[in-house]
């Protein structure tokens, strides 16, 4: 939503006003804070799991990718 109101795009129909509303970025800002709070949290338990499990584990395959996914998902 932030990026189709910001103009980003460059088209005129996704410019709006909508981030001077309060009532509509009260809750993105909640939801981005939780959001990276989740993946800061997911993000810890894949480094734990890459460190502390061999290579050969199932869950080392799934740590490593969502090691590569949260990391995106955190700097997006």
């Amino acid at each position: 939503m932030r990026l189709l109101c910001s103009g980003f795009f460059g088209a005129k129909a996704y410019t709006s006003d909508l981030n001077t509303w309060k009532y509509f970025m009260v809750p993105l800002n909640m939801m981005a804070n939780y959001t990276l709070l989740f993946t800061s949290s997911q993000l810890a338990l894949d480094i734990f799991v890459i460190v502390f499990l061999a290579v050969s584990d199932d869950a080392f395959v799934l740590a490593g990718m969502g090691l590569g996914l949260n990391t995106l998902l955190a700097i997006l």
